[in-house]
């Protein structure tokens, strides 16, 4: 009887785990028909009248506010133009904001998922199929849209947040926790595509130039983060037998030591380091990957995947007129002003993906452009793409 019962009490727990996984389609309802489009490059995108009709999708049968769109799992926010009508007519077409694909849910495949080998280089493809639908709901995901123009209301950001990174796939790394070539049927740490390993047994140094434009440096400048992944290749014998592999990162003209790292035979190697901004050039900052060569080791292989830089920056656009950044709430209003220099718009659209998803507004102030986003309600940062309407991908 007791083993029944176990028995039974096992059963009963397998099905309730199974009941709780998520297996990334519960965003579908099958009772719509979805429509799939392919996404090879992030920007903001142009959905027209033109396209969906001659997809052959019925669109006299549901209103714009009906419409849907998924990517990653996930319902995107939409903007639309349908001249007010709430139908999608000739001339009439939806803007959003799409990414393609890179390591997003090859992640998952992982045991630490943080210990992904290249996040932005995907396993498989770069590119992902997106999905137009529509339901009955009148209340489906939308950018709100920020009309305020009262500039002189707000104090204005002194910096935004930048990223830089560089990924590579030319070589499939096999990671760290195996035995020579004998690799585990998990995905390991560090496992993935990058540069193809070098033997730096007598040393070896990749010279890197990063461009980190208009560094933000007042003292309320918050640290750089500097990430990289690398892999170790070789498991050569050292007398004494310690560690074979030693690796360090140096940033900007100084060679500032960012991250030293020694180790022994297969290994993931994940640099995540903060340093002052003032480290940074205006232009192009110096970066150095550097296999050391001290170990002995009659062989000393491994391979870079991946860097990043995020740090604070000046707010401007470089003279381009496009942008792909963070902001900071305002810690003395409930919005974030930006004013911008060295701008070049013509008919910019502003998305803000935040808490609250906001469309805004790039003006004219004086003789530069600003804009407001509401603080989001969560306090985390907020991405804000910028991109001239001419440049906006059709779909």
């Amino acid at each position: 009887m007791k083993k029944t019962v176990l028995f039974l009490f096992l059963v009963f727990s397998f099905e309730s785990d199974v009941l709780c996984q998520t297996y990334g389609n519960e965003w579908i309802s099958y009772d719509q028909k979805y429509f799939s489009f392919p996404i090879v490059n992030t920007g903001i995108y142009k959905l027209d009248f033109t396209a969906l009709n001659a997809s052959g999708i019925p669109l006299s049968t549901f209103t714009s506010q009906n419409i849907q769109i998924f990517g990653r799992e996930k319902e995107l926010p939409l903007h639309i133009e349908d001249g007010g009508d709430s139908s999608i007519d000739p001339g009439d077409y939806i803007l959003f904001y799409a990414q393609k694909n890179d390591g997003w849910l090859d992640s998952t495949l992982y045991q630490d998922p943080t210990k992904i080998g290249n996040p932005s280089y995907s396993l498989v493809n770069d590119t992902i199929n997106y999905f137009f639908t529509w339901n009955t709901s009148t209340t489906n995901l939308r950018y709100a849209v920020e009309s305020d123009v009262s500039f002189s209301s707000y104090t204005p950001a002194n910096y935004i947040i930048q990223k830089v990174e560089s990924f590579y796939g030319t070589y499939y790394n096999l990671g760290g926790g195996r035995i020579s070539f004998a690799a585990s049927s998990l995905f390991m740490p560090g496992e993935g595509f990058g540069l193809a390993p070098v033997n730096g047994a007598a040393g070896y140094t990749l010279a890197l130039n990063v461009a980190t434009n208009s560094p933000y440096t007042g003292p309320d400048a918050p640290s750089a983060v500097f990430k990289g992944i690398s892999t170790t290749n070789s498991d050569a014998p050292v007398d004494p037998p310690f560690e074979n592999h030693h690796m360090n990162w140096k940033i900007g003209t100084s060679d500032l030591l960012l991250f030293d790292h020694s180790c022994s035979n297969y290994e993931g190697v994940f640099a995540d380091q903060t340093f002052s901004s003032s480290i940074l050039t205006d232009g192009l900052t110096p970066l150095k990957w550097s296999i050391i060569g001290d170990q002995g080791a009659a062989t000393d292989y491994q391979a870079l995947n991946y860097w990043a830089i995020t740090y604070p920056k000046s707010v401007t656009l470089d003279g381009s007129s496009s942008g792909n950044f963070q902001v900071v709430n305002s810690i003395v209003g409930s919005k974030i002003r930006l004013d911008f220099t060295n701008t070049v718009v013509n008919n910019p659209v502003v998305f803000v993906l935040g808490s609250i998803p906001v469309k805004a507004n790039l003006t004219l102030n004086g003789t530069g452009y600003s804009a407001l986003i509401p603080n989001s309600l969560n306090s985390v940062n907020q991405q804000v793409v910028i991109q001239d309407f001419s440049s906006v991908l059709p779909i």
